[in-house]
């Protein structure tokens, strides 16, 4: 990886930079089997995979779900972004997706429905979330060499374990010289005395 451990501002640059090489690839390859195509989607796609990009680098600070707490290895967590960014992309531009893949494989082919490129959404996210993992890691780590990002990141992933340990200092029995309420009481009591004597 970069500079030899793991870093967010890299992996993000990563994702940005793969997702860019792929989105060039479709602009400049549109009109190859497209000809009619109108330019605002090719730059469209120009700029889409850049942010899908960034938002596979940003993602993989998180290798554990922070409410189902299960594991999320690159190689999920990535496609699922990819298949799902275009996903919503297909109900937001359905009619220009149909014409291309009309343009592509023809009306009668099986792959003339738009929601097709969620499964290239996976793809794609697929090669980002390896190349940004590879070159700029994953985890907690990322945030220890970037530390204005972790003031960002990481009270979201200490949430749980924050209200664990609250959980766990309420139900605590008090031990020693009492719990903080006990000795806060007592200390009351004893300056209520102490100004009654004098």
């Amino acid at each position: 990886m970069i500079f030899g451990k793991p870093s967010l501002t890299a992996r993000i640059a990563i994702g940005k930079l793969v997702g860019f090489a792929i989105g060039l690839i479709g602009f400049v390859s549109m009109p190859a089997f497209w000809p009619e195509v109108d330019p605002l989607i090719r730059w469209g796609i120009l700029l889409w995979y850049p942010t899908m990009g960034a938002f596979i680098g940003v993602s993989g600070v998180f290798t554990r779900h922070p409410v189902l707490h299960l594991p999320m290895p690159w190689w999920f967590q990535a496609p699922l972004i990819g298949a799902w960014m275009n996903f919503v992309l297909t109900f937001f531009a359905y009619d220009a997706m149909a014409a291309a893949l009309v343009a592509m494989f023809g009306v009668t082919n099986a792959f003339t429905s738009p929601f097709w490129f969620t499964l290239e959404g996976g793809i794609v996210g697929l090669i980002i979330g390896y190349f940004a993992t590879r070159f700029g890691g994953e985890g907690k780590e990322l945030l220890e060499s970037d530390g204005d990002a972790s003031t960002l990141v990481a009270p979201t992933m200490a949430w749980g374990h924050r209200q664990d340990r609250v959980g766990s200092l309420s139900m605590s029995p008090a031990s020693g010289s009492g719990s903080p309420l006990k000795r806060n009481t007592a200390l009351s009591s004893s300056s209520g005395k102490s100004g009654a004597a004098l």
